[in-house]
Protein backbone atom coordinates (compact mmCIF):
# COMPACT_ATOMS: atom_id res chain seq x y z
CA UNK A 1 0.00 0.00 0.00
CA UNK A 2 1.05 3.63 -1.05
CA UNK A 3 1.01 6.15 1.80
CA UNK A 4 -1.46 8.69 -0.08
CA UNK A 5 1.57 11.40 1.32
CA UNK A 6 3.53 9.45 -1.66
CA UNK A 7 0.61 10.06 -4.04
CA UNK A 8 -0.56 13.72 -3.41
CA UNK A 9 3.17 15.49 -3.74
CA UNK A 10 1.89 17.85 -1.08
CA UNK A 11 3.92 16.13 1.42
CA UNK A 12 6.68 18.45 2.76
CA UNK A 13 9.67 17.50 5.35
CA UNK A 14 10.46 18.90 8.15
CA UNK A 15 13.00 20.59 6.06
CA UNK A 16 11.46 21.92 3.47
CA UNK A 17 9.95 25.94 4.18
CA UNK A 18 6.73 27.49 2.96
CA UNK A 19 8.69 29.95 0.26
CA UNK A 20 10.14 27.18 -2.01
CA UNK A 21 6.42 25.67 -1.80
CA UNK A 22 4.68 28.96 -2.99
CA UNK A 23 8.06 29.35 -5.81
CA UNK A 24 6.89 26.20 -6.98
CA UNK A 25 3.10 26.73 -7.18
CA UNK A 26 4.02 30.20 -9.05
CA UNK A 27 6.11 29.03 -10.95
CA UNK A 28 3.49 26.63 -12.87
CA UNK A 29 2.03 27.29 -16.54
CA UNK A 30 -1.00 28.68 -16.70
CA UNK A 31 -4.11 26.24 -17.95
CA UNK A 32 -4.27 24.94 -21.44
CA UNK A 33 -7.03 27.19 -21.76
CA UNK A 34 -5.41 30.43 -21.81
CA UNK A 35 -1.65 29.35 -22.98
CA UNK A 36 -0.50 31.20 -25.78
CA UNK A 37 -3.48 33.21 -26.30
CA UNK A 38 -3.37 36.50 -28.78
CA UNK A 39 -5.95 37.72 -28.16
CA UNK A 40 -9.20 38.17 -26.10
CA UNK A 41 -13.14 38.58 -27.16
CA UNK A 42 -16.48 39.25 -24.90
CA UNK A 43 -19.35 38.61 -26.36
CA UNK A 44 -22.28 39.31 -24.28
CA UNK A 45 -26.25 38.22 -24.04
CA UNK A 46 -28.88 39.26 -22.00
CA UNK A 47 -31.36 37.27 -21.40
CA UNK A 48 -34.48 37.73 -24.10
CA UNK A 49 -32.45 40.34 -25.99
CA UNK A 50 -34.73 43.70 -24.79
CA UNK A 51 -32.28 45.44 -23.06
CA UNK A 52 -29.63 46.59 -25.58
CA UNK A 53 -28.08 49.25 -23.31
CA UNK A 54 -27.90 47.07 -20.46
CA UNK A 55 -25.94 44.14 -23.10
CA UNK A 56 -23.44 46.79 -24.05
CA UNK A 57 -22.80 48.27 -20.93
CA UNK A 58 -22.42 45.05 -19.35
CA UNK A 59 -19.77 44.26 -22.37
CA UNK A 60 -18.11 48.20 -21.76
CA UNK A 61 -17.93 47.23 -18.02
CA UNK A 62 -16.17 43.44 -18.91
CA UNK A 63 -13.85 45.03 -21.73
CA UNK A 64 -12.45 47.76 -19.51
CA UNK A 65 -11.99 45.35 -16.37
CA UNK A 66 -10.28 42.53 -19.00
CA UNK A 67 -7.85 45.16 -20.35
CA UNK A 68 -6.59 46.16 -17.33
CA UNK A 69 -3.26 44.32 -17.47
CA UNK A 70 -4.15 42.26 -19.92
CA UNK A 71 -0.98 41.03 -22.33
CA UNK A 72 -3.08 40.80 -25.49
CA UNK A 73 -5.74 42.75 -27.13
CA UNK A 74 -9.45 42.87 -26.29
CA UNK A 75 -12.42 43.24 -28.10
CA UNK A 76 -15.92 43.03 -28.24
CA UNK A 77 -17.85 40.72 -30.75
CA UNK A 78 -21.07 40.35 -31.65
CA UNK A 79 -23.11 37.11 -32.22
CA UNK A 80 -22.90 35.21 -35.68
CA UNK A 81 -19.08 36.82 -35.68
CA UNK A 82 -16.96 33.78 -36.46
CA UNK A 83 -13.46 35.47 -34.84
CA UNK A 84 -15.21 33.03 -31.97
CA UNK A 85 -14.04 30.41 -33.61
CA UNK A 86 -9.97 31.52 -33.80
CA UNK A 87 -7.98 29.30 -31.47
CA UNK A 88 -5.45 31.90 -30.42
CA UNK A 89 -8.36 33.78 -29.20
CA UNK A 90 -10.07 33.00 -25.80
CA UNK A 91 -13.70 34.22 -25.48
CA UNK A 92 -15.65 35.32 -22.77
CA UNK A 93 -18.72 34.56 -22.85
CA UNK A 94 -21.42 37.06 -20.17
CA UNK A 95 -24.31 35.84 -20.15
CA UNK A 96 -27.05 38.27 -18.15
CA UNK A 97 -30.68 37.64 -16.87
CA UNK A 98 -32.90 40.41 -15.28
CA UNK A 99 -35.17 39.02 -12.71
CA UNK A 100 -37.32 40.84 -10.06
CA UNK A 101 -36.97 38.75 -6.82
CA UNK A 102 -39.13 40.37 -4.03
CA UNK A 103 -40.29 43.13 -6.27
CA UNK A 104 -36.74 44.17 -6.35
CA UNK A 105 -34.61 44.39 -9.60
CA UNK A 106 -31.65 41.11 -9.78
CA UNK A 107 -28.97 40.79 -12.44
CA UNK A 108 -27.87 37.20 -12.49
CA UNK A 109 -25.15 37.25 -14.48
CA UNK A 110 -22.85 34.14 -15.65
CA UNK A 111 -19.43 34.67 -16.88
CA UNK A 112 -17.35 31.23 -18.80
CA UNK A 113 -14.63 30.87 -21.25
CA UNK A 114 -14.55 29.49 -24.61
CA UNK A 115 -11.71 28.55 -26.55
CA UNK A 116 -11.56 26.51 -30.23
CA UNK A 117 -8.51 24.87 -29.81
CA UNK A 118 -8.79 21.26 -29.12
CA UNK A 119 -9.71 19.02 -26.20
CA UNK A 120 -7.03 20.44 -23.47
CA UNK A 121 -8.60 23.83 -23.82
CA UNK A 122 -12.39 22.98 -22.86
CA UNK A 123 -13.05 24.66 -19.23
CA UNK A 124 -16.31 22.71 -17.97
CA UNK A 125 -16.95 24.55 -15.17
CA UNK A 126 -16.21 28.34 -14.69
CA UNK A 127 -17.01 30.84 -12.12
CA UNK A 128 -19.94 30.26 -9.98
CA UNK A 129 -23.09 32.40 -11.33
CA UNK A 130 -23.48 35.42 -9.23
CA UNK A 131 -26.44 37.67 -8.86
CA UNK A 132 -26.58 41.57 -7.67
CA UNK A 133 -29.16 44.07 -7.68
CA UNK A 134 -29.70 45.35 -11.01
CA UNK A 135 -29.34 49.25 -10.71
CA UNK A 136 -25.77 48.71 -8.39
CA UNK A 137 -22.67 49.53 -10.57
CA UNK A 138 -20.45 48.99 -7.84
CA UNK A 139 -21.50 45.49 -6.93
CA UNK A 140 -22.24 44.81 -10.89
CA UNK A 141 -18.46 45.46 -11.16
CA UNK A 142 -17.27 43.69 -8.55
CA UNK A 143 -19.44 40.68 -9.66
CA UNK A 144 -17.28 40.24 -12.58
CA UNK A 145 -14.41 41.50 -11.41
CA UNK A 146 -14.85 38.54 -9.09
CA UNK A 147 -15.48 36.12 -11.77
CA UNK A 148 -12.50 37.59 -13.86
CA UNK A 149 -9.88 36.42 -11.19
CA UNK A 150 -11.10 32.47 -11.93
CA UNK A 151 -10.79 33.10 -15.41
CA UNK A 152 -7.52 35.15 -16.48
CA UNK A 153 -4.29 34.62 -15.14
CA UNK A 154 -3.18 38.16 -15.15
CA UNK A 155 -6.27 39.16 -12.60
CA UNK A 156 -4.74 37.76 -9.95
CA UNK A 157 -1.40 36.21 -8.80
CA UNK A 158 -1.09 32.70 -8.44
CA UNK A 159 -1.63 31.55 -4.60
CA UNK A 160 -1.39 27.85 -5.14
CA UNK A 161 -4.78 25.59 -3.87
CA UNK A 162 -7.84 28.52 -3.09
CA UNK A 163 -11.25 27.61 -2.25
CA UNK A 164 -14.03 27.78 -4.69
CA UNK A 165 -16.83 30.34 -3.46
Amino acid sequence: MIPLCVLAAACASAATSAAPAAAQVQASPPPASVRDIGRVHILCLVAGGSDARLQSDLCARLQRLVSAGAPVPVTVVQLGDPAVLDPAALNLLLHASLERIGGAPVLALSLRSFRNAGPDSVTLFGPAPRAVPAGDATQIERALAAALTHVLPWRVAPQGARPID
